[in-house]
């Protein structure tokens, strides 16, 4: 075959081209650093770039914010509870202190206010924020666990449209839920009249003691002993309405067809009596006819019941049923550090107005018509890995426990009680001391009144003795409560760390596999410059000694 100048041009400008496109990569190589700019020259490294791309991009996602923000609330988490369980241990230090049976009166209620100042506090750490989010108040982070003035006041500023009624806090439905060992022996005293029937006020009166006319000796005197299921509250509504949730449109109706009722999971229940103060009732309204009466005293929060019906509660719940109560608190009855229920319990918020349109449901499940989820348990979970997720909240209702401030509330009326016993003590002893002012009839009278009141007195003091010593374990079974909440939350502060150790590991195996993959080794891509370089230098030459020849040159 002939081979033309032509021909020897042409492949001559090929090659050279080719050199030349060979120094342009690798000039480009040297310049990024990066192995390939196009992905068409090299499919393959193009896939594994953007798939170890992709993986390192998830990599920093959840280590860069998600990992980071989780750790950041359960670390804040911890803190708040390590020092709820610090000042669980001053409250049993402090009851501890209080139990010695050397103190006075004066001296327990020094105790009692240290007491309310500890609980205090140990609320107010439920307030406590992560970047302005509540940390026990599940996914209602704008929700504060207590409420403040603050609430009261934006509250009283919204008004109900249609009735013009000042907007406040009233709570209805309010259900609490009981189990067998939520009841306890419990007892208090009265005055009762020579049928055993309550005559009123624990003990004697400022009457009695003024007209010296009364009757009473110690055997009116009445310590009632019972059983109760204690609810999280005291100062509950006195009228109660029943309220209930209309079958078909879901709203929050009065229902005066439906009296009051401990309800049992089985189905079956035991309708519940309101009353206003537990003086009301003597032994006798628990025993007999009225063995099967469940009482609701409104101010102490207590249901009452004899021996016969606890028995048969406690058959009930020991079968593995549970036992409900619904009530009511609204109004000036929440004052400020009262915890919100619904950080507890079911309840509905009416305050806004008393129609239905404007209650908030607060449950324990999705509304069932797609509404918004209001429960009283929110889990808050991250995503921190593929399929991996970490709760990084504790409840409310897992740390702080309503029956620490319900504990302080009976202590201050024990302590009360006794403070008015010895008053009456000592104001019949000076009137026993003056024979001139009362004769040898009412001397008598007296004595009767002075025996009275000392039983009185033995009662209250016997009753704050029991309190402080029950005080002691109580405050440790809520010390144990924050203790396993602490551990609950230590245990997903310690998986975030082992997640956040194998993300950094799988990160740093990534971006060396990227690097890897994507990047050059310059000394490797500098010989390979150094070799195409001289390779075009040469075909240069060559190639210019071919042009200058032709086919005249050899004729």
């Amino acid at each position: 075959m002939r081979i033309t100048n032509q021909m020897m041009d042409n492949v001559s400008v090929y090659n050279l081209n080719t050199n030349k496109a060979l120094l342009d990569d690798l000039n480009n190589q040297m310049s990024t650093r990066k192995k390939i700019n196009d992905p068409t020259k090299d499919p393959v490294t193009a896939v594994s770039s953007l798939r170890y791309r992709g993986s390192l991009s998830e990599y920093t996602q959840y280590l860069g914010k998600n990992v980071t923000d989780a750790a950041s609330w359960t670390d804040s988490t911890r803190a708040a509870i390590d020092t709820a369980k610090e000042l669980m241990r001053s409250l049993k230090a402090e009851y501890t202190s209080a139990s010695n049976g050397t103190n006075e009166n004066t001296d327990r209620w020094t105790y009692y206010d240290n007491m309310v100042n500890v609980v205090n506090e140990y609320f107010s750490v439920g307030d406590t924020t992560n970047e302005n989010r509540y940390l026990f108040s599940g996914a209602r982070t704008g929700d504060s666990l207590t409420f403040s003035e603050k609430n009261f006041s934006d509250r009283a500023k919204k008004t109900n449209a249609d009735s013009g009624e000042e907007a406040k806090y009233d709570y209805v439905a309010i259900k609490e839920l009981f189990e067998l060992n939520d009841i306890e022996s419990y007892s208090y005293t009265v005055k009762v009249d020579n049928s055993g029937n309550a005559l009123g006020s624990s003990g004697i009166t400022d009457d009695d003691i003024t007209t010296v006319t009364s009757e009473t000796d110690e055997t009116r005197i009445q310590d009632v002993n019972v059983f109760r299921l204690r609810l999280s509250y005291e100062n509950l509504d006195a009228e109660q309405t029943y309220y209930s949730e209309n079958a078909s449109t879901k709203a929050i109706e009065p229902d005066s067809t439906k009296s009051y009722e401990l309800e049992f999971s089985d189905g079956t229940s035991f309708e519940v009596e309101l009353i206003a103060s537990d003086s009301e009732k003597s032994e006798a309204d628990f025993t007999g006819a009225n063995a099967n009466k469940i009482y609701l005293n409104t101010t102490t929060g207590n249901l009452l019941f004899g021996t016969e019906r606890q028995e048969e509660i406690s058959k009930k719940l020991a079968s593995g049923a549970t036992a409900s109560f619904k009530y009511n608190k609204t109004g000036d009855s929440w004052k400020e550090t009262d915890a919100k229920p619904e950080h507890y319990f079911e309840c509905y918020d009416i305050g806004l107005g008393k129609g239905a349109d404007n209650a908030i449901k607060y449950q324990n499940s999705v509304d069932p018509s797609g509404g918004e989820l209001l429960s009283y348990r929110q889990e808050i979970n991250y995503n921190v890995g593929e399929g991996m997720q970490v709760r990084v909240n504790s409840n409310a209702d897992q740390v702080f426990t309503l029956d620490a401030r319900r504990d302080l509330n009976e202590m201050r009326d024990a302590l009360t009680t006794w403070d008015e016993a010895k008053k009456k003590v000592a104001r019949l002893q000076e009137m026993q001391e003056d024979k001139m002012k009362y004769d040898t009839t009412k001397q008598m009278t007296i004595a009767d009144l002075l025996k009275a009141a000392e039983k009185e007195t033995e009662y209250a003091k016997e009753k704050v003795d029991t309190m402080l010593s029950n005080g002691i374990t109580r405050s440790g079974n809520y010390f144990d409560v924050v203790n396993l909440a602490g551990t609950e939350m230590g245990t997903s502060i310690n998986r975030l760390n082992l997640i956040r150790n194998r993300l950094t590991e799988h990160q740093a195996t990534s971006t060396a596999q990227a690097s890897d993959n994507e990047n050059i080794d310059i000394s490797t891509v500098a010989v390979e410059v150094n070799a195409a370089t001289i390779s075009f230098s040469a075909a240069l030459q060559v190639t210019g000694k071919i042009s200058q020849q032709s086919l005249v040159n050899f004729l």
